[in-house]
């Protein structure tokens, strides 16, 4: 990526920046929902792209192929719900009705995709409607878009594709190496760090679960430190916000579970009511637990934090240190094994729920030796190591493509350079 920001020469203030409407080079076909979906591709069936399908990659098909089709070259763009205005490229196949395909004209295909993407805030902030938003198509129309040289549209895609391909690379790392964590992490919670004569199969739940005979099994209950060690946050009455003080005693927050940051956030409480609801202080080394909206994230609070409370989206757990170690028993939780017993799932159903805290107290833990709990958090601890060096790689990567989109989407640096190899993808 150095190299390209390398290439990227300043403009010449005496070049001629052209501007024209978006509507001049593209025309817009707003999907259609089609009479049959499968699961899999049957015959003459081709993929049916809908919002759901985009994010995740996971095809639906249709053999309804008179519809609206988009090719790899068009932009698919959300015209209805909250991401309205996201766009998305290389795409091929039935548009759904939620989306429209864009079909670039007289301009750079890829050129054309990134203007749009760049623009998906000032989109996606100026919908209309009020129970469904939809994208403002008059206001896509009317966009100015710079019209380069055909040349130097190709260069600005050239330099934006290859940090999306840097990016794309790294969130395949990223996505293998938690799939290896999973793997890795089922492996360590059935089988143990060492290797064990004998085994047993044991019920929690409807589950049944394997794991070395000689480890012991005992309780969130049975394994918390003091009277307070295992609390739900309190009622909502509790912290109101006309209590909250610019200074004091910190307010902890799902996100700042769900993120793994601390310093998120800046509700505070006053001495008094601090000493009111101590119970539900924390200290570091407990263990905090999100039990309202994005279920069952659980971190570590730090040395370095701030004196506090949680607030009603959490739970805390206090572990007792003579017997566990904090980092074995996040894991643990994390596993397939913890969460079943965290977040209950309905029958048939999608929906999840945080398990009642009676269910919270009698969750089972399994209790190795405090010498192989040690092994088998570090083991996992230098997987997550790999993965948050590289989700510091990906920030990096989209902090420096929002720079140069900025600058080259705005003619503010030019790609003059000749050197800049141009992809077959982006011709």
């Amino acid at each position: 990526m150095k190299d390209h920001q390398m290439k990227l020469d300043e403009v010449n203030t005496e070049s001629e920046i052209v501007e024209k409407r978006l509507d001049t080079f593209f025309e817009l076909e707003k999907g259609k929902k089609p009479d049959t979906v499968l699961d899999e591709k049957e015959d003459e069936a081709i993929p049916y792209l809908v919002v759901d399908t985009m994010k995740d990659q996971s095809l639906k098909y249709t053999p309804d192929t008179d519809l609206p089709k988009a090719k790899k070259e068009d932009t698919v763009m959300i015209m209805d719900g909250s991401k309205s205005g996201q766009a998305f490229y290389g795409h091929t196949g039935v548009v759904g009705s939620t989306m429209a395909v864009l079909r670039p004209k007289n301009i750079n295909p890829y050129y054309f995709n990134q203007f749009i993407k760049h623009n998906f805030n000032r989109l996606n902030s100026a919908t209309k409607g009020s129970a469904v938003p939809h994208t403002d198509k008059d206001l896509l129309r009317s966009l100015e878009i710079i019209d380069f040289p055909e040349v130097e549209q190709q260069k600005i895609a050239s330099v934006l594709y290859n940090v999306d391909r840097a990016i794309e690379k790294t969130e395949e790392i990223i996505e293998q190496t938690t799939r290896v964590k999973q793997g890795v992490m089922q492996d360590l919670f059935t089988e143990g760090y060492y290797d064990h004569d004998t085994y047993e199969k044991i019920q929690i739940g409807p589950f049944e679960h394997d794991k070395p005979n000689k480890w012991k099994l005992t309780t969130i209950e049975r394994s918390q430190d003091g009277e307070n060690g295992l609390r739900r946050g309190p009622f909502g009455g509790m912290l109101k916000k006309e209590i909250f003080v610019d200074s004091g005693y910190k307010v902890y927050q799902q996100q700042n579970v769900i993120y793994d940051d601390f310093h998120y956030g800046d509700y505070y409480i006053s001495e008094e009511k601090f000493s009111e609801m101590e119970r539900f202080s924390v200290e570091a080394g407990d263990l905090l637990i999100s039990c309202s909206g994005t279920l069952g994230k659980i971190a570590i609070v730090p040395e370095n934090y701030e004196k506090g409370v949680i607030n009603q989206a959490l739970l805390k757990f206090s572990v007792d240190e003579s017997t566990f170690s904090n980092d074995f028993v996040k894991y643990f939780l994390e596993s397939r094994i913890g969460q079943r017993q965290l977040v209950l799932s309905s029958r048939g159903s999608a929906l999840k729920n945080m398990a009642p805290m009676e269910f919270v107290r009698s969750a089972k833990l399994f209790l190795p030796s405090k010498e192989e709990q040690e092994k088998i958090a570090r083991t996992l601890a230098s997987l997550d190591e790999k993965i948050n060096i590289e989700n510091s790689k990906k920030e990096q990567l989209l902090t420096l493509k929002k720079g140069l989109m900025q600058d080259l989407l705005a003619g503010n640096v030019r790609t003059t350079d000749s050197d800049i190899e141009i992809p077959q993808k982006v011709k």
